[in-house]
């Protein structure tokens, strides 16, 4: 056990933090540097502005901030066959009851989406039609798809209310994400009124699995709006209403 500093003694010698990073040389300093920025280099691309700021080697920064802002795509189709294949494997998860790995094959192909979009070859991919139209609704779905596996997750976690509201958030940012999706690309493709009801069933299920249940008798109200006859909105309505009045 350390003797207790006395107090004629001076202050002690801070102890150094678990998180200091202390660099002997130049040499090492840039190894360094190139071990931190290692992850970004490997995970990221197609980000439109980076920045690295700091005590950073000036061409590892400009090399570093030129790969993550590069996004390039030979071959849209491969994309695609990959987007697909993403899609299928998270549809596969989700029907095995493996929910985690169902989100992250879905969410996965979505940053890609995003990547694609927001990547400077964006301009020469969208004057493909066809490849514009397919990753648009493919985006839109695959959001569906991530708000209906957190629906399935909030309808098993009924009696952990506390986690109903964090969910509720993941479920909203799916369907956002689906909806304003479709900023700036409708000439390439646009849902079909069974695909936008089933975006507001969903909103409004969320809501409703969440207490919200003003909210959730507006979206089931628009979802009826699109589908009137579909049973399953109607039953959505019904207990709605219930629980309201």
């Amino acid at each position: 056990m350390p003797r207790p500093q006395s107090r004629g003694s001076g202050p002690r010698s801070p102890t150094p933090s678990p998180c200091a990073l202390r660099i002997k040389s130049p040499s090492a300093a840039k190894a360094q540097q190139e071990m931190l920025l290692a992850p970004l280099r490997r995970h990221l691309r197609g980000l439109q502005t980076v920045v690295v700021q700091g005590e950073v080697d000036e061409a590892l920064a400009t090399a570093v901030a030129d790969q993550l802002t590069s996004y390039v795509i030979e071959d849209p189709e491969i994309l695609l066959d990959q987007l697909r294949a993403l899609k299928e494997a998270g549809t596969a998860y989700f029907m095995q009851g493996d929910s985690r790995l169902c989100s992250e094959s879905w969410s996965r192909a979505c940053m890609e989406i995003r990547r694609a979009r927001g990547g400077a070859m964006w301009a020469t991919l969208a004057s493909e039609p066809d490849f514009a139209r397919d990753l648009t609704e493919l985006y839109f779905v695959l959001n569906l798809n991530l708000s209906q596996n957190t629906i399935k997750d909030m309808d098993g976690s009924l009696n952990h209310p506390e986690l109903a509201p964090r969910q509720a958030i993941t479920s909203l940012l799916a369907l956002r994400n689906a909806f304003h999706g479709l900023a700036g690309c409708e000439m390439y493709w646009q849902p079909s009124d069974a695909q936008m009801a089933k975006l507001w069933f969903r909103k409004s299920k969320t809501h409703r699995l969440s207490n919200d249940y003003a909210d959730a008798f507006e979206a089931i109200e628009l979802a009826e709006d699109l589908l009137p006859d579909d049973p399953v909105i109607q039953e959505e309505k019904q207990i709605i209403t219930a629980i309201m009045s």
